[in-house]
């Protein structure tokens, strides 16, 4: 088919539109028809129909914007009517006997008229397609314009006929292969594209000239600026130098095991080719890459080298003038070097081929078929079967304009059904660095598999010269990260007499910030982009290979916007994924009627964060956001005004959930005034709605992020993360609970802002009856000592010289970027104090010092898993436990480990899912197992029930004395279970109590492990009075409690409801060893051997600045204070406390003391000092047990004002 011909005539007719200002699209048509009319009748052209193409001018068509650019032309209507006037007119003209010297003679005419090209070119390129045109005529009878114009114009949306057909695709799906490991084991492939070699070239001619390619050497010579470089010019084609320069290049690679070579060869001067003239330069191409590279080299066709351009044909029955037997004939013996006898046949007939180079790796040659899309599906079946990962080669991007929709759609059926055995796609054809991402058929914003583009070596695009090296595991034969090489062609000119400078311009993962180059990663990807504008900018530089009339005009947000299609359309039609990035990039909330109804959660999230904003009632922003609301349900229509209103909503870091002195009553107003309860009920509840309408969970989870980035919340990677790991939670609860309710939902996550509507009222049954009486201590005084260890926080990705001064939530991990050690922001050899875990060394080093001290039992309070909260699984949380859990085990000696879980354990965090009916993929079974294997040891076999149903469990290690460890983060707000069922999760308050009673009657004492105090304002208050009513109950049983969660080294009392200056029970906090503002640390308990009393605390740690400026040596640990020493008690025995809290009060010197341990005496918190304010709510936080209860803050706030 001529491509050209029959485009030429579509743009006239798309000009017609354009240029005519007084006559109608209808007019114009009815004129070239009734001038074509005439014209057969009379053989002369009417002098009307040249005034009316005299008007017409199209400057420059031949050069055909083949990759993507000015497709404007091609977009009006009348286009697809016109086109088939036009060839029912060059039909008609060939069936009344009119010769080829005539039609050829009569195009060529009228194309130098519309000043197309230039005479030669215009008689070159019509010269050499006329004849397939005419002889498409002369042997198809029946050729039916209309479908001839469809196939050429499909980008127009022509539908005169429907052009279908279907391929048998097996059923099934191809099995999951696995996926590379971050030590993967690589090998590296090169690959190079679109040199488009011109022996024609010469330097000084003229660059800038009046024909599709410029300096040659039948040109006219150039002056100054607009002289021909040595190497090759922007917008045209390469020298022989620059393919030398390049193969000598190429080979300083030492490490490359193979060469993809994506096709074209011959140049642009498309108005000269022969079978001849190609066959020449490509077989001096091809002789310099056998000669220049020792690897094999796996090569594919590309348009150009066809004579005339595109045209691929192979039938016995035309004449050889037009058939491309030669072209296969030739490359059959060229290629035979590289590739296998087997390889050759398919070769023969229509230049495909495939070939297995390394045991468990295919590769595969996609050029335009013969029955091509059959064979491959042959061939894909036969390497599922041989459990083979496949490469496919192909010239022209499967989504480009330029493929037949048809074609494209069922090639995708294939990749979608072998999906995972295909590992990688490689093309080229489109000049420029760019890739296409392929979506699931049945989800398609499922991202399935990415075609890398090799972009090339022409600079024809105002690209500079460049190539690919591939790193791909030898395993799995995935891409691990691409490295584009690049040189500034404008430089290199400039010093001909030197080579290329020549640059890595980016290593992919670096530059986009993607974990991997896996389909999901790079799905995620183009949703960052669409988010974050800045990554299109750099996307725009790469594309062009930061090329200097590339890069030069920048990329406004069209041109963005067409980025994003380019980089998400895989199938040509399918432009699903392209809009709705494009929605993505336009989310300013302004003016914009969203055409997709899904779009209505943009304001649902939008509405929920609103809630965070304190002050929005004051502004009125309240009551905008409600009547938008309902505006948007009643017209689906997204109203103007609340453009202004989300501008003023920003919430960065909601995720963060930064936990300063945050008690049951202190921190009320922290997220927002009271309009947040009404504001969020309705958010809910429209929540609600969507899902129930059957909203997919897909698109919720898209858009959401989209929200969250547009609002600051976090950066796209951790918002889409988070998102995801939460959302199937909702889903489940919304689904199982046909009458829940937002107020719901926003009564336990919105507990602490006073949201009320719901009513959560319950209580346990508690044995009857008074606490006991005390046991003596020893005496003589006889102790054993514990160690107290909590909140590891361990980070696997911590690396030393990351920054410190990230936008995340944790910083210094080897994805992110490196710090600058003379700004100050580069990570220390430990760890650092804001916003960092804990490395492997640091965890190391504090179970070694740990070791040394004498102690019977380990208390290990909770929470290894690191603050990388959108990105933990089951797998990463387990491996990362298990390596926590070893290391202590060993180092331990086989001295009892009583752990308990922390919020971080589970995935997503803080969720531990209530009922026993949840679904395998969100219940939390998996945890507690982990626990029971881990720790069988120590436990007996009525624990390991006790861990099944909740992850709790009481243990004996002596006579005399019980453990109960507890999960008391079943209760913490953040836990979206309790919106399911909040009444006594897990039944663990009544066996709390029961067990209580058992040692009670038993005469055993007690210690209490539990994660979280009981007095933090995000435990559902109901669950901490529950759990107050048990501790005063049995309060004498209990000798003290242990907690983590809150990094700080701090103690909280329990009081008496019946007499509030009696302390009857008292938690101890282990503080942590990840830093949060402090310097690491763990607890020596020293316990009673009669009564297990707490007779004593010691902390100990070191300067974390100190140690980091020391980096590998040992950190000098020293004990920062024992409890009694610096607090003036005998011991920690409960009564102790009832004189110490009031003395604190008064004395406000040991609340100096208290804010130096609590942060372990580190460099930021003594820098930052501690106020009035600050020693009031130090002392609530260690009188608050109860959320709610503020009795005992209100006691002694009153003795430290007197005080002052």
């Amino acid at each position: 088919m001529v491509r050209h011909l029959i485009c030429w005539f579509t743009c006239l007719i798309a000009l017609t539109v354009i240029s005519c200002e007084s006559r109608t699209t209808d007019d114009i048509l009815q004129s070239i028809q009734q001038g074509f009319n005439e014209y057969h009748q009379t053989r002369v052209r009417p002098v009307y129909l040249d005034e009316s193409l005299q008007k017409f001018q199209l400057p420059h068509f031949f050069r055909r914007q083949e990759h993507g650019l000015n497709r404007s032309l091609y977009e009006n209507p009348v286009i697809c009517d016109l086109c088939s006037v036009v060839v029912n007119f060059v039909i008609e003209e060939r069936r009344m006997g009119m010769s080829d010297i005539n039609i050829k003679g009569e195009l060529q005419a009228i194309c130098s008229l519309l000043n197309i090209e230039t005479p030669r070119v215009c008689e070159g390129t019509i010269d050499s397609n006329a004849d397939i045109i005419l002889y498409i005529a002369d042997n198809n009878p029946d050729l039916n314009p209309a479908k001839f114009c469809d196939l050429m114009l499909q980008d127009n949306q022509c539908n005169f006929t429907n052009i279908e057909w279907t391929i048998g695709v097996p059923e099934g799906q191809s099995p999951l292969r696995p996926k590379p490991v971050e030590s993967a084991t690589t090998f590296k492939v090169l690959h190079v594209t679109d040199f488009h070699v011109d022996p024609m070239y010469t330097p000084n001619k003229v660059k800038t000239c009046n024909e599709p390619l410029c300096c040659q050497s039948d040109q006219e010579d150039g002056s100054g600026q607009n002289s021909c470089g040595y190497w090759a010019e922007y917008g045209n084609d390469v020298s022989e130098t620059l393919v030398d320069e390049f193969i000598r290049f190429a080979n300083t690679f030492e490490d490359v095991d193979f060469v993809y070579f994506t096709g074209d060869i011959v140049p642009h001067r498309m108005w000269s080719t022969t079978q001849e003239s190609n066959a020449a330069i490509i077989d001096k191409f091809l002789r310099k890459l056998k000669a220049g590279f020792s690897v094999p080299v796996f090569p594919t066709l590309g348009n150009h080298e066809a004579t005339p351009l595109n045209q691929y044909v192979l039938n016995s029955s035309i004449p050889s003038n037009l058939s491309t037997k030669w072209l296969f004939d030739l490359i059959e013996e060229e290629w035979s070097e590289w590739l296998p006898q087997s390889a050759m046949q398919t070769i023969a007939k229509g230049g495909f081929y495939t070939f297995s180079p390394i045991e468990g790796w295919l590769l595969q040659d996609d050029e335009d078929p013969f029955d091509q899309l059959a064979w491959l599906i042959e061939v894909l079946l036969e390497a599922e079967e041989n459990n083979e990962s496949v490469h496919i080669l192909g010239h022209i991007p499967t989504g480009s304009v330029d493929i037949i929709k048809v074609w494209s759609r069922e090639y995708n059926r294939i990749i979608n059904r072998f999906a995972n055995t295909i590992t990688g796609q490689f093309t080229g054809h489109v000049h420029v660095d760019t890739f296409q991402v392929r979506y699931n058929i049945s989800n398609p914003n499922q991202a399935i598999n990415v075609e890398w583009n090799g972009a090339s070596i022409v600079p024809y695009d105002k690209a500079n010269p460049s190539f690919k090296i591939y790193s791909i595991d030898k395993e799995t034969f995935n891409v691990i990260d691409i490295d584009q090489w690049t040189f500034n062609l404008t430089q290199a000119n400039e010093n001909s007499e030197l080579s290329p400078d020549w640059y890595k311009i980016y290593s992919f993962r670096e530059a986009f910030n993607v974990p991997t180059l896996l389909p999901e990663d790079i799905g995620k990807l183009l949703i960052n982009m669409a988010e974050d504008h800045n990554l299109l900018g750099e996307y725009h530089l790469y594309r062009f290979k930061n090329s200097d009339p590339g890069t030069g005009d920048g990329c406004d947000e069209i041109c963005q916007k067409n980025y994003l299609c380019e980089l998400s359309t895989s199938v040509y039609g399918d432009t699903s994924m392209c809009e709705y990035l494009k929605e993505v990039y336009d989310l300013n909330f302004g003016d914009k009627t969203w055409k997709m109804w899904e779009k209505i959660y943009f304001f649902v999230i939008a509405a929920i964060l609103a809630i965070t904003h304190a002050g929005a009632q004051e502004a009125g922003l309240v009551e905008k956001l409600q009547l938008g609301f309902e505006e948007l349900k009643l017209t689906r229509t997204f109203p103007s005004y609340l453009n202004e209103t989300l501008r003023q909503l920003a919430v960065p870091h909601f995720f963060r959930r930064s936990d300063p002195i945050d008690v049951g009553f202190v921190n009320e107003q922290t997220y927002g005034d009271k309009a947040i309860c009404s504001i969020c009920y309705a958010a809910a509840n429209f929540l609600i709605f969507e899902r129930r309408n059957n909203v997919p969970l897909e698109v919720i989870a898209l858009e959401a992020a989209a929200v969250c980035v547009l609002l600051g919340i976090e950066d796209a990677e951790v918002c889409t993360g988070v998102i995801d790991l939460n959302l199937p939670i909702f889903a489940y609860l919304v689904d199982a609970d046909e009458s829940l309710q937002g107020e719901r939902i926003c009564d336990v996550i919105l507990q602490k802002s006073g949201c009320n509507q719901t009513t959560f009222e319950w209580s346990i049954d508690i044995p009857e009856g008074q606490t006991v009486s005390r046991k003596n201590p020893s005496n003589p005084e006889s102790t054993f000592n514990i160690l107290q260890i909590s909140d590891f926080h361990y980070d696997p990705l911590y690396m030393q010289g990351k920054t410190k001064a990230c936008t995340r939530p944790v910083c210094c991990q080897s994805d992110q970027e490196d710090g600058d050690a003379s700004e100050g922001t580069a990570c220390g050899y430990w760890s650092e104090y804001n916003n960092v875990d804990a490395s492997e060394v640091l965890v190391d080093e504090s179970i070694r010092k740990a070791n040394e001290f004498d102690f019977e039992y380990v208390y290990f309070t909770g929470d290894i898993v690191t603050h990388r909260v959108w990105s933990t699984s089951v797998e990463n949380n387990t491996r990362d436990m298990k390596l926590i859990f070893r290391k202590m085990k060993s180092a331990f000696s086989g001295k009892p480990i009583y752990p308990i879980l922390g919020n971080h354990e589970p995935t997503p965090l803080n969720e531990f899912a209530i009922g026993d009916d949840v679904d395998a993929a969100l219940n939390t079974d998996w945890l507690y197992q982990l626990i029971i294997s881990e720790f069988s040891t120590w436990l007996p076999k009525s624990a390991k029930q006790e861990i099944k149903r909740g992850g709790y469990y009481s243990v004996s290690p002596r006579e005399g004395f019980r453990i109960i460890a507890l999960n008391s983060n079943v209760a913490y707000t953040m836990n979206w279970w309790l919106i399911h069922n909040d009444t006594d999760p897990f039944g663990q308050l009544t066996w709390l109590a029961q067990t209580l009673k058992e040692a009670e009657e038993r005469g055993e004492i007690v210690h209490i492990l539990s994660h979280i105090p009981s007095g933090k304002a995000d435990l559902l208050q109901v669950w901490s009075r529950e759990y107050h009513r048990i501790i005063e109950r049995f309060s004498n049983t209990i000798a003290a409690q242990f907690n983590g969660h809150t990094h700080k080294d701090q103690f909280m009392v329990y009081h008496s409801s019946a007499n509030v200056s009696e302390a009857i029970n008292i938690a101890i906090n282990g503080a942590s060893v990840i830093c949060d503002k402090s310097n690491p640390s763990f607890k020596i308990i020293n316990v009673d051997h009669e009564n297990f009393d707490v007779i004593d605390t010691q902390e100990w740690t070191f300067n974390l600045t100190e140690a980091n400026l020391a980096e590998d040596a040992i950190p000098d640990w020293y004990k920062l204070y024992s409890f009694r020493e610096s607090f003036g008690t005998r011991s920690l025995a409960h009564e102790e406390f009832s004189e110490l809290l009031p003395k604190m009060a008064a004395n406000h010197n040991l609340l100096d003391d208290y804010h130096k341990f609590r942060y372990r005496n580190s460099d930021v918190a003594m820098e930052s000092g501690c106020d009035n304010s600050c020693k009031k709510n130090y002392l609530c936080e260690i009188a608050t047990s109860q959320v709610g209860d503020s009795t005992q803050c209100d006691i002694l706030s009153k003795i430290f004002d007197q005080n002052v």
